[in-house]
């Protein structure tokens, strides 16, 4: 007997980012969503980019240059794209140059910069009769919406759900209600109390709230009076074929939240311990190319920086490794701002059959999880350090106990098919209006 045909439901997605091999939210949300029906999603965006993945052919693209443009010239409207728009080979799927610069320089989450883009966002004409044509035209039957730390794109989700009138479901990647990077200025504070009432009324708006962790459902359940479904990231990694001989320790990310100044402590650690068997260097891929995050990756601290790399030399690189570094900073600024967030290269890193070398605080959740599950080696403070790395690379038995935990876990939580399938039926119980988020 023939399988019987799946049933989607049609879902517009609402992100800052799009669906993209390249970045690590367009990776996300494409996991989230391989194998749907592409007659059944639709998206809509605002950095600019190029959609990179072709599980989705309908894209609505209205940016922080149309915003500010429309400031002047009222009639700016977004830009439709469709499926021939999308660009599977292209590398970046960011525009580079000064447009580039800019966004790095929004990436420095300074009050003013949230206020002046909200502002901006506020006086566009992002909502215009053009997106809901394009959108009425699509059909959709509930948003997703992946959450940031703006009040403007939660205004984005909550119009289009009111105004279409269908439920909203809203992602939890990054917890930015209860962590506040600016609370030293008045200015910072007084930006998150508006931050925090509109993602109060988000919370009360969503049918369905997924987080990425349980620590993050636990305090939003607890905060917010709702059962949130905890969400993991899919793996997308690419079984290569087994290596004669697994060499090195390697680390492919980006630079920032101090990630840099952990793998300097990695590099420091490996040249004191190089014995022949110990590597006396960490290779660092990353596409982070600031003078401010690396200028300390030098040879004399233990770094060889061979900058970034396709995301098909990333499988190549892991499987060549003997081990590769997960790092979150002891910085108490930067601790609050991860504890609740499951960095999307894990689930890659558990199914790679690469051993991971965790290097961070212990109440952080993506260290947390790496050692509850026995999925790692995890060195939870500096002096811990050099003891974890001599057993990673002299303990054959004890790496090979940790890499098959590590990929139960990937097959447990991160299976590519199991998460789109538990996505597809969830929100096909919230279109029916069998989910409600309240407890």
């Amino acid at each position: 007997m023939a399988e019987k045909k799946k049933e989607y439901p049609r879902v517009l997605v609402v992100s800052h980012e799009t669906f993209s091999a390249n970045t690590s939210m367009g990776r996300t949300l494409t996991s989230y969503f391989n194998g749907w029906d592409r007659d059944c999603l639709a998206q809509i965006f605002i950095q600019s980019q190029v959609p990179t993945s072709s599980i989705c052919g309908k894209f609505y693209k209205y940016t922080d240059v149309d915003a500010l443009a429309s400031l002047v010239q009222r009639g700016r409207i977004g830009k439709i794209l469709t499926e021939k728009d999308v660009d599977v080979y292209r590398e970046d799927a960011t525009d580079t140059g000064r447009l580039r610069d800019i966004y790095y320089l929004g990436s420095k989450k300074k009050p003013v910069t949230y206020i002046l883009r909200d502002w901006m966002w506020r006086h566009s004409t992002w909502h215009s009769g053009h997106l809901m044509e394009w959108a009425r035209a699509f059909d959709p039957e509930v948003i997703f919406f992946a959450a940031g730390d703006y009040i403007f794109s939660n205004d984005i989700a909550m119009t289009l759900a009111e105004e279409l009138g269908i439920p909203l479901v809203t992602c939890c990647m990054d917890d930015y209600y209860l962590y506040n990077q600016n609370e030293g200025s008045m200015l910072g504070r007084l930006r998150q109390e508006q931050f925090r009432k509109s993602y109060e009324a988000l919370m009360a708006r969503s049918r369905c709230v997924f987080t990425i962790s349980d620590q993050m459902a636990d305090a939003y359940d607890e905060r917010f009076g709702i059962k949130c479904r905890v969400l993991y990231t899919a793996s997308s990694f690419k079984q290569q074929e087994a290596e004669t001989e697994k060499r090195g320790i390697t680390y492919l990310g980006g630079l920032e939240y101090n990630r840099n100044r952990q793998l300097v402590d990695i590099g420091r650690a490996l040249k004191q311990l190089s014995d022949g068997t110990i590597p006396d260097h960490v290779d660092v891929y990353s596409g982070s190319s600031s003078d401010e995050l690396v200028s300390c990756l030098t040879e004399d601290n233990g770094i060889v920086f061979h900058g970034s790399v396709s995301s098909e030399e990333v499988s190549r690189i892991i499987a060549s490794s003997l081990a590769v570094i997960h790092t979150e900073s002891f910085d108490e600024n930067n601790r609050r701002l991860v504890r609740f967030s499951v960095s999307t290269k894990i689930p890659d890193s558990l199914a790679s059959g690469t051993c991971i070398l965790a290097y961070g605080p212990k109440d952080v959740a993506s260290i947390r999880y790496l050692a509850d599950n026995d999925a790692a080696f995890v060195a939870g403070s500096g002096e811990e350090l050099a003891e974890c790395i001599r057993t990673l690379f002299h303990d054959e038995a004890r790496r090979s106990a940790v890499i098959r935990n590590a990929k139960a876990l990937a097959e447990k939580n991160h299976d590519a098919v199991k998460i789109p399938d538990y996505i597809r039926s969830v929100l096909t119980e919230v279109v029916a209006g069998e989910t409600q988020s309240s407890t």
